[in-house]
């Protein structure tokens, strides 16, 4: 009986080991496929240039080639500029709030030569924020969105503020 009950024991000690052990494993992978779609997210946004943004641009371009050659040239060379850096810098999954809020100028830069006096773009950083770490691409999209959904729709236009301090220990940008 007492062989029987050893058995037993450590068969019961071998399943749960092997329980543990799997359940293991799953969390791994879990976590594993958690990172996978974070990356899979950042990337898309890192990718991400809105097709009507684009094509507003060169919209924006074609209009103005008559009244505003040197504005032209200006949208040209910043997306030139925008392109460049969106499809060969944006690989790091991180950069500086500095190299972010850089990107954003040449982002402001095309977006108020095509809304001229209808735009206002505040940006207010606090200084000990700007070697903060953030993801590449997060601010644009923001901007993107409420020039799209704000400012376009409204006739008299309207102003963005773009907002980066410090938290205790996190960076809260607005």
């Amino acid at each position: 009986f007492n062989s029987l009950v050893l058995a037993l024991g450590v068969v019961a000690v071998g399943v749960a080991r092997a329980y543990s052990l799997r359940l293991r494993s799953r969390r791994e992978q879990a976590i594993q496929l958690t990172n996978q779609l974070t990356e899979a997210r950042l990337d898309a946004l890192r990718r991400q240039l809105d097709p009507h943004f684009l094509f507003n641009t060169l919209n924006a371009i074609a209009s103005l080639v008559e009244r505003d050659p040197r504005g032209v040239r200006r949208m040209i060379a910043r997306l030139g500029d925008l392109l460049r850096h969106s499809f060969e810098g944006g690989d790091e999954p991180e950069v500086t709030l500095r190299r972010e809020l850089a990107l954003l100028d040449l982002y402001v830069d095309i977006v108020k030569v095509r809304f001229q006096e209808r735009l206002t773009v505040d940006i207010r950083v606090d200084v000990a924020v700007l070697d903060a770490l953030v993801p590449t691409f997060i601010l644009q999209p923001l901007v993107e969105n409420a020039v799209k959904h704000g400012v376009e729709r409204r006739t008299e236009g309207g102003r963005v503020s773009v907002e980066g301090l410090r938290d205790g220990d996190a960076l809260v940008l607005r």
